[in-house]
């Protein structure tokens, strides 16, 4: 790529930022970087799109260009070796494992997410399992934290350019069995996204003790923009703002109230330790 067209990518990313992103005034001055960004003798389309990636990225973590086509490559392979929530029984500890988070618009889904709540209705304690899970539906982030709760909680605001939306837990999904239970949350650094999402409200709600080691600090997402000069650049349009800490997890990840190396296995240790503690046997 000749100094010419380098600098014509770079100026069109520069525009696309500065008009899609959801923070008018970080925009500007992101912009700006892209635009002082000065070409490198004998770049690749590849070398650029990196080049530019690592630019935004330290302010962004769903920021990426593509040299052509956008097509989610740095997504993970979802794990669809068994259901996308899946409950097992570990000495009368309720493990839910999380694989992905289909949408909880659909019906198939429901039934599921559902199926796997009422499997471990019955148990003293309960581990939430997010370590590794990439994301997906805020709709069945919903529907999960609805049950773990006994009254409608605000899940978060969602701010964009020109508008904000509240996300609560879904109505009717509370159930009786699940509220009063120790609730504990296993993350990694894997966990991202609507998973990250998940388990920063059980956290400010103060409903569950999150365990493992900081997640990867994906809040924000968006969607991809054709430059029409063969890069394809993805901004986030949005941030979810949590209505009690008025943060999210942006950067920072959801950080464990108890660190682990095993997060899995330390938030089943302490089930045990809290189910024993309300009387319970475990």
């Amino acid at each position: 790529m000749d100094a010419a067209r380098q600098r014509a990518v770079l100026g069109r990313i520069a525009e696309l930022v500065e008009r899609e992103y959801f923070d008018p005034d970080v925009a500007l001055w992101l912009a700006a970087s892209v635009r002082e960004l000065p070409p490198a003798e004998g770049a690749t389309e590849q070398g650029l799109a990196e080049r530019v990636t690592a630019l935004l990225r330290p302010h962004e973590a769903h920021f990426g260009v593509y040299a052509g086509d956008w097509a989610p490559r740095e997504r993970r392979t979802v794990d669809r070796s068994g259901p996308a929530i899946e409950a097992g029984v570990d000495g009368g500890i309720g493990v839910l494992t999380v694989r992905v988070f289909d949408d909880g618009d659909d019906h198939d889904a429901v039934a599921v997410a559902q199926q796997a709540l009422a499997a471990v209705a019955g148990c003293d304690a309960l581990v939430l399992d997010l370590c590794d899970v990439p994301g997906g539906y805020p709709s069945m982030v919903e529907l999960l934290l609805g049950a773990f709760v006994a009254e409608p909680a605000h899940v978060l605001t969602f701010h964009a350019r020109d508008e904000r939306f509240e996300s609560w837990t879904r109505p009717g999904a509370s159930d009786p069995r699940l509220t009063g239970l120790p609730l504990l949350v296993a993350v990694d650094g894997g966990t991202a996204s609507a998973a990250e999402s998940c388990a920063y409200a059980l956290q400010s709600l103060g409903r569950a003790t999150v365990v493992g080691a900081p997640t990867v600090g994906a809040a924000n997402p968006g969607l991809p923009h054709d430059t029409g000069l063969g890069f394809t650049v993805f901004i986030s349009n949005g941030s979810p703002v949590d209505p009690r800490t008025g943060r999210n997890w942006e950067r920072t990840g959801v950080v464990p109230d108890v660190a682990a190396d095993l997060p899995l296995e330390a938030a089943i240790a302490l089930a045990r330790k809290a189910a024993t503690g309300v009387g319970r046997e475990a």
